[in-house]
């Protein structure tokens, strides 16, 4: 499994539920599925070793599976080539949530009795078996899609599952996300998805997903697009890291992956980056380690109260900058300790594995994933909806 799950686990949130719908407002004959999301703020709750931390936001889906259709709340994860969901199989361990999926339930489920098995960061694990199911996003009916019902887990979920729209080529079991199936049974007009995160805590405009075209009415200026790396995931090459103007990578032949993460909240960076990162804001610390399968991540702290006195956080791709203003990183408070929260900046100590560029960036941005080109490509644009003043 790639590393664009590790502050998924770290940093696992909230739950926010969507309502979708088939959208044919760009051209009269182009077939689109936009998922409107809306942002309920809850906080979530994680362990890393025996204490309790607490943080908040993810973007979940609401997605019927089966026929006739039963509601789950799914992340979409670009990090991910799978999609799997709790199940009336899964004894207690498997979610918070009342939702499950119930195959006895569907006259149109198929299982093939494969089981899978999936590690995440820290060695914990979900598992279970698939099966084939009809999938409804937004009132287009996908078709023989692979489906993993959660049969044991380790993870104190809170959400019901995960809709992979990563690279089919990166799958362990050789299956197809539902991107690729809509592309497959031409269900979409173009090869591309996009998303677009909006930081509007208790706002029904949390943002969308749009499947088959690029909104231009939120687009401000030109898209930068970059192909994939040779790795194949939804990953990019960065070349520079800034914080104000002071550049915190030697040379001007840097390179380091970057992968545009949906199912990532925060930003990972090698450990001695974060390290001068936080170094630099005045009162920020190292709060603990948590081993993952690449390595060991490090959580830092900084004051609730941190401001943009340093200038923003500022990545270089294809040339262009991408600011993240450095009040953004301020997650929730540590427990017990009003005045210190977490940070949302999380460091690697595994130098060959790739920066994540989660939700936090995407807040800013509008991230194309463009299937259409040979290589494939993703596109970052800045938005019109959002002030960079």
């Amino acid at each position: 499994m790639n590393s664009a799950y590790l502050l998924f686990l770290l940093l696992h949130f909230s739950a926010l539920s969507f309502a979708l719908s088939i959208q044919d407002d760009f051209a009269s004959d182009k077939k689109i599925v936009r998922m409107q999301i809306k942002h309920r703020h809850k906080r979530g709750s994680i362990y890393v070793k025996s204490r309790k931390l607490t943080i908040d936001t993810d973007y979940l889906a609401s997605v019927e599976v089966g026929t006739p259709g039963q509601s789950l709340n799914f992340l979409i994860d670009s990090g991910s080539p799978e999609m799997w969901m709790t199940s009336s199989l899964c004894d207690s361990s498997c979610s918070t949530s009342d939702a499950y999926f119930d195959p006895s339930k569907s006259s149109t489920f198929l299982s093939n009795n494969t089981e899978w098995i999936m590690t995440y960061a820290g060695g914990q694990s979900v598992s279970g078996i698939f099966g084939k199911d009809v999938v409804n996003i937004g009132g287009i009916h996908v078709i023989d899609q692979t489906i993993g019902l959660l049969v044991n887990s380790d993870i104190d979920l809170t959400f019901d599952g995960i809709m992979g729209v990563g690279r089919s080529v990166d799958s362990d079991y050789g299956t197809l996300t539902p991107f690729d199936n809509m592309i497959a049974q031409q269900l979409i007009s173009e090869p591309l998805y996009t998303a677009r995160f909006v930081k509007v805590p208790d706002d029904d405009n949390g943002g969308e997903f749009i499947f088959g075209a690029i909104d231009y009415s939120k687009v401000l200026g030109d898209i930068t697009y970059s192909p994939i790396t040779e790795n194949n995931h939804w990953q990019i090459n960065c070349s520079g890291l800034y914080l104000g103007q002071e550049s915190l990578t030697p040379g001007d032949n840097y390179t380091s992956f970057c992968a545009l993460d949906t199912g990532s909240p925060g930003l990972l960076l090698y450990s001695h980056l974060a390290d001068a990162i936080h170094s630099r804001i005045p009162g920020a610390g190292y709060y603990d380690t948590d081993e993952t399968r690449d390595g060991s991540a490090v959580i830092y702290t900084v004051p609730c109260d941190t401001d943009n006195s340093l200038g923003p956080l500022v990545y270089e791709i294809e040339s262009r900058k991408f600011s993240i203003p450095i009040s953004d990183i301020v997650g929730d408070p540590i427990e017990g300790d009003e005045d210190n929260c977490l940070s949302s900046i999380g460091g690697n100590s595994d130098p060959g594995t790739a920066w994540i560029l989660g939700s936090l960036f995407m807040e800013r941005y509008l991230i194309i994933y463009n299937q259409g080109t040979e290589p494939p490509t993703v596109g970052i644009a800045y938005r019109t909806d959002v002030d960079y003043n």
